[in-house]
């Protein structure tokens, strides 16, 4: 066995055991339950479980790096609250989605036409949120029915709106929960950031709810959650 696989084995093995600690539908409702801060007393109560069986579930998926254990607050005092990792997840989803994609580690490089022809090829000319553009950085939408779509943000445009109402530039009226008018995204000096536009249903970025009207830079593979959709900023 050459180096090369043997690396490649061990990053499979490490994958293996990161899907068998997701293998549990139990741990696998909480990842898709848990959109807010919560103890592990409010979970075990909420999904009518012990706290001891909630215990060994949550530490489980600490350990993976699933959920994130945060400082928080209740009327009793400071208390250790948890909330779902949505770029560990994203990142395992893509390690799964490449596994029929493997190349051996060291093969030969990519000329930079190559490069070139593939990135213009991972364009799907046929979905409207790619045609005529050659931008570097896009938002890819993760649910609903332009789920895997990627909105690009290129052209003369300095700013992008997202929202339900039709006339936004990107517009996600199959979400009930997305405000008409919810966010943008603006175009900086170093990339891009997300401005929450006074959404009554409020947007988030990873683990944080943005005030209204607030703004905050992007960086690639942050996850932007509004209603019931998530979409993932990603730069190449």
């Amino acid at each position: 066995m050459t180096e090369v696989q043997r690396e490649e084995d061990d990053d499979l093995q490490e994958l293996s055991e990161v899907l068998f600690a997701l293998a549990n539908a139990r741990r696998l409702r909480i990842l898709h339950e848990v959109d807010e801060p919560e103890t592990r007393t409010e979970l075990a109560d909420r999904m009518d479980v012990s706290r001891q069986a909630i215990s060994k579930h949550i530490d489980k998926l600490l350990e993976h790096g699933f959920v994130r254990q945060l400082p928080g607050w209740r009327e009793s005092g400071p208390v250790d609250e948890f909330q779902v990792d949505p770029k560990r997840l994203y990142a395992i989803g893509k390690e799964i989605a490449d596994l029929g994609h493997l190349e051996p580690k060291g093969g030969p490089e990519l000329t930079d036409a190559q490069a070139t022809e593939i990135r213009a090829d991972s364009i799907d000319d046929d979905s409207p949120t790619s045609k005529g553009s050659s931008a570097q950085a896009h938002l890819l939408v993760l649910d609903g029915p332009e789920e895997g779509d990627r909105f690009v943000l290129a052209g003369e445009q300095d700013r992008w709106t997202i929202g339900r109402e039709e006339d936004r530039d990107l517009c996600l009226d199959h979400d009930p929960y997305i405000s008409g008018s919810q966010f943008e995204i603006q175009a900086t000096p170093d990339g891009h950031a997300v401005v929450d536009v006074y959404s009554s249903n409020g947007t988030y970025v990873n683990f944080g709810q943005l005030p209204e009207g607030g703004r905050t830079a992007l960086e690639p593979g942050d996850v932007v959650r509004i209603g019931r959709t998530s979409l993932v900023y990603q730069r190449r």
